[in-house]
């Protein structure tokens, strides 16, 4: 599989711009990648010690520490497309956060 600097760049590469807006709006696609990612992350790193922390990566090539980061890069990226706030969602902090608003007793 080849190597993506950001998941636009993945999705890009897969399909045409129409479809990958579609795809982008669809959590189940981000999901997935997301689980992609997630699982070329831990064949990087290894698993967990016996105290639950991984290994130092001191000892990986500057290529692989490379991906790495890309990796956690598309990661975050993912994350906070599967968390991004509609519309609707900002109005309603907006109206939380607005220090003028009274609420009931």
């Amino acid at each position: 599989m080849p190597e993506y600097s950001t998941c636009r760049q993945y999705f890009c590469s897969k399909l045409n711009f129409k479809t990958m807006m579609n795809q982008m709006n669809n959590t189940d696609g981000y999901r997935r990648e997301l689980r992609e990612i997630e699982d070329r992350i831990k064949s990087i790193v290894g698993p967990p010690d016996h105290t639950g922390y991984i290994r130092a990566l001191d000892g990986l090539e500057p290529e692989t520490l490379d991906t790495l980061e890309n990796l956690l890069d598309d990661r975050k990226h993912c994350l906070n497309c599967l968390f991004r706030s509609t519309d609707g969602e900002i109005a309603r902090f907006k109206k939380l956060n607005d220090p003028t608003t009274v609420y009931p007793a």
